[in-house]
């Protein structure tokens, strides 16, 4: 959730953007609505640790959401384009691509 409100606020504040700040609340309170449920697998700190070596420089916070997304067996849609880009993974999607139409 805190990397979602973060994405938002950012968005909603930042110059050009296609969001202003309300709607930057809007879409955190859309989230919120969707209830959401964290998921925590047991040994995702042993996927994510695997995961972050064999795709080093991977960061280890992105390591994590890819364990995660690999343990549930669900996509990540992501607004980093860079991590996107380095999996070449059809299951790790770049947000832009729905935002463009081209999901």
């Amino acid at each position: 959730m805190a990397r979602v409100g973060e994405a938002a606020r950012r968005a909603g504040h930042r110059p050009n953007s296609h969001i202003g700040p309300e709607e930057g609340v809007a879409a955190v309170m859309a989230f919120v609505r969707l209830n959401v449920q964290s998921v925590a697998p047991a040994d995702l700190q042993q996927r994510a640790w695997s995961m972050a070596k064999k795709y080093y420089p991977l960061r280890t916070y992105d390591a994590q959401y890819l364990a995660v997304a690999a343990a549930v067996g669900c996509e990540l849609w992501t607004g980093d384009q860079r991590l996107v880009n380095a999996m070449k993974a059809s299951w790790v999607r770049w947000v832009g691509a729905a935002q463009m139409g081209a999901v």
